[in-house]
């Protein structure tokens, strides 16, 4: 099943997509559509040569932000899905705005566990780690805030 490039799983009642689709890594075609799928693992991802997501008339809100490792994506359908404001004002933008958003969401990530790896191991090896979590998650938060109204 490893060299599969085309999979459709539409009209399914499909709820949950098992995190083994991103073993599919030759996939190119996914279509889900019309199932009540509610989301859309992060081991998609791994899915590296995927063109086409049809996720159309699904439950889906949001999208993972580890799909911003996936250049190749270049049809991406959410019509009819219950999607979050801010991702179905990015929707209608087109698919190099979605790839942006969830760059951005993806760096935001990685950028916060450097921050907290340096302060627990540089700054304060001595204080208990879930402090410093907490306060780097408030930060994080003052900052999406001042980004939001920003935008």
């Amino acid at each position: 099943m490893v060299s599969l490039t085309r999979l459709d799983l539409s009209f399914n009642n499909i709820v949950k997509l098992s995190p083994r689709i991103g073993e599919l890594v030759n996939l190119q075609q996914l279509w889900l559509n019309d199932n009540p799928l509610r989301e859309v693992p992060c081991e998609i991802s791994n899915c590296c040569k995927l063109k086409e997501l049809d996720l159309k008339n699904t439950f889906v809100i949001t999208l993972p932000r580890e799909m911003a490792n996936m250049a190749s994506l270049l049809v991406l359908n959410l019509d009819g899905c219950p999607t979050k404001e801010r991702l179905t004002a990015t929707y209608s933008q087109g698919m190099s705005a979605i790839h942006t958003d969830l760059r951005r969401k993806e760096d935001r990530k990685q950028f916060k566990e450097k921050i907290f790896d340096h302060l627990t191991e540089w700054i304060y090896p001595s204080t208990p780690k879930e402090l410093i979590f907490e306060q780097v998650e408030q930060l994080f938060g003052v900052l999406k805030d001042c980004n939001s109204d920003m935008l």
